[in-house]
């Protein structure tokens, strides 16, 4: 329509020329008149050509439609001075709608339609080739910019794997199949820039997601479960052989499109590779990026990490392996004996059975992480430390708790554990249960003897006193005891009172001592015929100086013939005529019975009272064993014997021949009540008058004063 309303304007103007021409030459005027009628042809569709031969114009070309056709040959006739119009014109088929369609399949691209100018069929020819191009009749009715809107719908439908096109008249279809969404989106893009008036319609199906090729895989240890989406005709089972994964599983897909690179799969099998030399973990690949997660042994994460050294320099490896955890808390239990602590437990990376000084047991697992904050690490130091400290026990210690039980030597000891449990770090109270092989407590020990049953000890003994110690000084058989034994060195006096009391015990029926380092205090019972006088004041100059002593004579006196051995002395015993007599262990005769009262004079001295005649405390035992000696004699032999006194050469003679036959008197008559006959014993003193060492010293003194026995078969003489 433009153009015919720009034949009529043209017309005008040269109807126009026509008048002013006619004011001049006419041998200008066939010039005019080409000037004219060039200029409609230029106004033309197509560019008509037009010639003026004389003043008649010639015209040839493409007239755009039947209108076109009309508007030129009435411009041409309006051109002033023109004598005749000649028309050549070939007049285009008007086309309703003006279209054009373009399919793309496997076979390449396809065209049919119409072009609406040979300088548009020149553009399609650049990209569709002249061959078909050429094919395309030039027709009429095509609207402005419809060559620009089919550029544009061509580039779309490049942008698909097949499809098809159809421009008609100022509207746009496409159709067809991208190979992505980026393809499909481009070609929407494209056709939303269209010319003013043009608009389009799509409909386009893609082929792929669009979204990169991916693997994702976790691993728990035990089983691997894959996801994502795979090249074209690769399955994650064929990528995971040769891994060491074990049996892959899940729902991975596959790409409708190929992997142009090459390289995936050989990204895939090494990061499948370096995921099973995990023992859990996650790998991800997303196009050519790769990262790998999780928790390995430190050979594994080696393992692993060259594996990923693999791949090659355009492939993005990230890797994040931390060293493997079974996820429980640090834990470790301790037990001390005999000097050796044994440990189990899941203990850090660093603490080694060597880093602590401990025993691994059979439990002991080696965690292959650290103890990052160190907690756990100086809890455990703490504990062991104080564990140390102790004889024996156990600990048990984590990061957030601490109990430890068992024995401590003495307090002391057990403080030490607990200032070591003060390294403890913040919000660990510690539970300490803690015995004592001593604990810290004074010695006081009990001493109760019987001579009929023995010795047994209670209480606390001092350091460095045991049972057996106690027994060996008494010359006991072992003493029972449930006695502790202190261990804390302190001023013990216990050894120096049990010497004293073993002089001594054999002269007791019963006796408690209770020995402590404030006090000791003895009481007792003794035997019959026992002088309790001397014997409390023996005893207490023998025991240490404040001592306690309190002794009485036995009232609890057993049936004649009673029988039993004494513990102190180990001899058997008869209760006979209210006293306790050694049992004769031998077969008396003239010969046998000299010898056997010497040798109990030898083993038991008579003493007495200095400047008396009273037996001494110790002379009981003496007594009491000659009784049983010469009873067995005079009864079964018939002898008699005489009990002979003798001093010491200091005083007269006079004064010694007195207190000897004294003392002789003395002797005898603690015979004759423990039931020696009295008319087979005399008694004579005899001074100083037969010395066996030298008076001139202490010692030959201390042997001349002495009792003797002298037997015979028949009663002896006055001389």
């Amino acid at each position: 329509m433009r153009t015919w309303i720009g034949l009529a304007v043209l017309a005008l103007g040269v109807a126009g020329m026509g008048l002013w021409g006619s004011n001049h030459q006419a041998t200008r005027m066939q010039a005019r008149v080409a000037d004219g009628a060039a200029a409609v042809g230029a106004s033309s569709v197509h560019g008509v050509e037009t010639k003026v031969a004389g003043r008649d114009i010639y015209v040839a070309g493409l007239a755009d439609g039947p209108q076109e056709h009309e508007a030129l040959l009435t411009a041409l006739d309006a051109v002033p001075g023109r004598r005749a119009v000649h028309d050549d014109l070939i007049v285009l088929e008007v086309v309703t709608p003006f279209h054009l369609r373009a399919q793309r399949g496997a076979g390449g691209v396809t065209y049919d339609g119409v072009v609406p100018s040979e300088a548009a069929r020149d553009t399609l020819a650049e990209r569709i080739g002249a061959t078909v191009a050429g094919g395309l009749p030039v027709a009429a009715g095509a609207p402005v910019g419809w060559v620009q809107a089919v550029e544009h719908g061509l580039d779309a439908l490049d942008q698909l794997k097949t499809g098809d096109l159809s421009v008609s008249d100022q509207h746009l279809t496409l159709t067809g199949l991208a190979a992505t969404p980026v393809e499909a989106g481009k070609a929407e893009a494209v056709l939303a820039e269209l010319p003013e008036g043009f608009s389009a319609e799509t409909r386009i199906d893609t082929e792929d997601d669009g979204k990169p090729l991916s693997l994702f895989v976790s691993f728990d240890g035990k089983k691997a479960v894959a996801q994502g989406k795979l090249p074209k005709g690769i399955a994650a089972g064929i990528l995971a052989r040769g891994s060491g994964l074990p049996g892959l599983e899940g729902e991975a897909s596959n790409a409708q499109i190929r992997d142009d690179s090459g390289l995936w799969p050989g990204i895939a099998e090494l990061g499948l590779a370096a995921l099973a030399q995990l023992e859990n973990g996650a790998l991800a690949i997303e196009g050519v990026a790769l990262h790998l997660s999780g928790e390995a042994t430190p050979e594994g994460k080696v393992k692993a990490e060259a594996l990923l050294d693999k791949l090659p320099n355009s492939v993005l490896a990230v890797s994040v392996i931390t060293l493997f955890d079974d996820g429980a808390p640090f834990a470790m239990s301790a037990q001390l004996s005999d000097g050796t602590i044994t440990a189990t437990g899941k203990l850090p990376a660093e603490l080694t059975p060597e880093a602590l000084s401990v025993v691994a047991g059979a439990e002991w697992a080696q965690a292959y992480i650290s103890d990052e904050d160190n907690r756990f690490t100086a809890a455990a130091r703490a504990g062991l430390a104080a564990l140390r400290a102790l004889e024996d026990g156990t600990l048990e210690v984590t990061a957030e708790a601490l109990h430890l039980s068992g024995t401590a030597r003495t307090p002391h000891e057990a403080a030490q554990a607990e200032e070591a449990l003060l390294a403890l770090p913040g919000g660990i109270e510690p539970v300490v249960v803690m015995d004592f092989l001593d604990d810290g407590t004074a010695y006081a020990m009990a001493l109760d003897y019987n001579a009929a049953t023995g010795a047994t000890l209670s209480g606390k003994l001092p350091a460095g006193l045991t049972p057996a110690q106690v027994s060996r000084l008494l010359g006991l058989a072992e003493v029972p005891s449930t006695a502790t034994e202190g261990l804390i060195v302190q001023k013990a006096i216990a050894q120096e009172v049990l010497a004293a009391l073993a002089l001594w015990l054999p002269e007791f029926e019963t006796l408690k001592a209770e020995i402590s380092e404030e006090a000791t205090v003895v009481q007792g019972l003794t035997s019959p015929g026992v002088d309790v006088e001397l014997l409390t004041a023996a005893l207490s100059r023998s025991l240490p100086e404040g001592a306690t002593v309190a002794v009485n004579l036995s009232g609890d006196l057993p049936v004649a013939g009673t029988t039993r051995v004494n513990a102190a002395t180990g001899a058997a015993e008869q209760f006979l005529d209210g006293f306790w007599l050694p049992e004769v262990m031998f077969e008396p005769s003239e010969q046998s019975c000299p010898a056997q009262s010497d040798a109990v004079l030898a083993q038991h001295r008579v003493n007495f009272v200095t400047g008396s005649a009273r037996l001494d405390a110790g002379s009981v035992r003496a007594v009491n064993a000659l009784a049983s000696v010469m009873t067995a004699c005079i009864a079964n032999v018939g002898l008699v014997a005489e009990l002979g006194g003798h001093t010491d050469a200091q005083g007269s003679d006079a004064a010694n021949i007195v207190l000897s036959q004294a003392r002789a008197d003395a002797v005898r008559a603690a015979l004759i009540a423990r039931g020696v006959p009295a008319e087979a014993l005399s008694a004579v003193g005899y001074g100083a008058s037969q010395p066996v060492a030298d008076n001139a010293t202490d010692e030959g003194r201390a042997s001349n004063r002495r009792t003797t026995v002298a037997w015979a078969a028949k009663p002896l003489s006055d001389d």
